[in-house]
C-alpha cells in the first residue's frame, strides 16, 4: 500500500461480515498507516458504543498502539439523503456544497430558493441539506478542505455512507483513492 493514510467509514462490528483473512487483511492494513479516521455510526444512532468498537478492533488484530492514534468520529445518517432520493446529481449537490461553503452557509434554508433554483437546476423547497458536523470535524483534524494529503477509502456502504463521505472530501478538493478490497 503506497498511501497510509486511512479514512474508513463504518466498518464495525454492526455493519460488515468480513470472514476471518478479510479482518487480518483489514487490521494488516490499519497497522500499517501512519494515520487513520475511523468515522463511524455509533450510539446516537443505536449501533454499538466506541468501546465496543475498539475492543472488537484490537480483536481482530489492530495493535494497541496504532487503536490510540485512531481519529474516532461519530457521525450522524443521511446528511444528503433529501437530494440524492429525489434525484439531484453529485455533481450538482458538490456544486451546491461549495457554495454553501464559500458562503458560510450550514443549512440550505438559509438560501434564497431562486439561488438553489439556479444552481440545482430546479426548486426543492421542503427538502433538507445542510453541511453535516462531520465536515467540522474533517476540518479540525486539518483534511477539509483542500488537504494537501492524500487518503485511501474504505467502507460503505459504497451507495450510502461511504458516498455521502466521498461528497464531502470531493467537495473540499481533497484526493483520496478508493481501496475497493475493503469497500462494501
Amino acid at each position: 500500500m503506497t498511501n497510509k493514510s486511512i479514512i474508513s467509514v463504518d466498518i464495525q462490528p454492526d455493519h460488515i461480515s468480513f470472514d476471518s483473512d478479510k479482518l487480518k487483511r483489514l487490521a494488516d492494513l490499519y497497522n500499517e498507516a501512519d494515520e487513520v479516521i475511523f468515522i463511524y455510526n455509533g450510539t446516537r444512532m443505536g449501533y454499538s458504543d466506541l468501546n465496543t468498537i475498539k475492543s472488537w478492533l484490537s480483536e481482530i488484530g489492530v495493535k494497541s498502539e496504532k487503536l490510540i492514534n485512531f481519529n474516532f468520529i461519530e457521525k450522524e445518517y443521511g446528511f444528503f439523503r433529501d437530494l440524492t432520493d429525489i434525484g439531484i446529481s453529485e455533481e450538482l449537490l458538490i456544486s451546491l456544497l461549495k457554495y454553501m461553503l464559500d458562503n458560510g452557509y450550514r443549512n440550505i434554508n438559509e438560501i434564497s430558493p431562486d439561488v438553489i433554483e439556479n444552481i440545482l437546476g430546479e426548486d426543492i423547497t421542503g427538502t433538507e441539506f445542510y453541511i453535516p458536523e462531520l465536515y467540522y470535524d474533517l476540518e479540525d483534524l486539518g483534511i477539509l478542505p483542500e488537504s494537501t494529503g492524500e487518503y485511501t477509502l474504505i467502507g460503505g456502504a459504497s451507495d450510502a455512507c461511504l458516498k455521502e463521505v466521498e461528497i464531502l472530501l470531493r467537495a473540499g478538493n481533497v484526493e483520496y483513492i478508493k481501496n475497493y478490497h475493503f469497500i462494501y
